[in-house]
């Protein structure tokens, strides 16, 4: 069965630049985490008639990297929330924020 299935998934090579290239397995759209399931998923997001149907915690793509960042095994989801309204009210997650290293070393 294994087999069987692993012959109706495409391959697909990738060939960044400045990198090596690498092939990788694309999957179908019910393979959770498979290049197909992203694809799929981000899909269904577009078509989302309201921003309750999305999983979002930011307004921006930015917002939700920092979220991403902030997040991690052993923290709850709690705990990133609070992070994540703390660090965006203080005004940190913006283009035009540029620390100085030495302050965010201190």
């Amino acid at each position: 069965m294994a087999s069987l299935l692993a012959t109706r998934h495409a391959e697909v090579v990738l060939t960044p630049a400045n990198y090596d290239s690498r092939s990788v397995e694309w999957g179908e759209p019910w393979m959770y985490e498979s290049p197909a399931y992203w694809i799929a998923r981000a899909k269904d997001m577009a078509f989302a008639e309201q921003r309750d149907d999305l999983y979002c915690l930011g307004d921006s793509l930015a917002e939700e990297v920092v979220a991403c960042l902030l997040g991690g095994f052993g923290v709850t989801y709690e705990l990133n929330v609070a992070a994540f309204h703390a660090v965006r009210g203080a005004g940190l997650i913006s283009a035009e924020v540029s620390p100085d290293p030495t302050e965010v070393l201190d």
